[in-house]
């Protein structure tokens, strides 16, 4: 991935230090992805795309009752938060 060198400066003393920061290309769309996976196997755009749908239409409910989802070498997908400590419950 390209990325550049970006000075930024912390607000609360003034410090600057300099970060990587990802250089994007243009974002592609659902039917982007839908049209290129079809173009390498023997399904038809509006197959690959009904998939993609159903999956990011089921993701959220999969992820909200708890389920860690593994996509394959595209890795393991989860909710997690964080949150202050407190004295009592």
């Amino acid at each position: 991935m390209k990325y550049r060198i970006a000075k930024r400066i912390n607000p609360l003393n003034n410090e600057s230090k300099f970060y990587p920061a990802p250089q994007y290309m243009e974002e592609l769309t659902l039917m982007d992805l839908a049209k290129d996976i079809s173009d390498a196997c023997t399904l038809n755009v509006t197959d690959v795309d009904a998939v993609l749908t159903s999956l990011l239409r089921k993701l959220p409910m999969y992820l909200k009752s708890g389920f860690k989802i593994q996509l394959g070498n595209f890795g393991r997908m989860k909710l997690s938060f964080s949150s202050k400590g407190f004295a009592n419950p």
